[in-house]
């Protein structure tokens, strides 16, 4: 009985950790999205429409790897 006993307190302490690890994860997320000052940029690829417009992104990338 007494095992019974140490065994529910055991698994009881278990989850009780595992909530609070969760709850502080929120909350650390939630802190982190509302204070974040970073900014975000997004870089977006070009696709060239016609040859004139290719031509002149080929000479961007051969002048980009000199």
């Amino acid at each position: 009985m007494k095992r019974i006993f140490k065994y529910i307190r055991h698994m009881m302490a278990l989850v009780m950790t595992a909530w609070m690890l969760g709850i502080s994860n929120v909350i650390y997320e939630e802190s982190r999205m509302v204070h974040d000052t970073r900014t975000r940029t997004e870089q977006q690829e070009t696709v060239p429409d016609d040859e004139e417009d290719l031509e002149a992104l080929n000479d961007v990338e051969a002048y980009e790897t000199v």
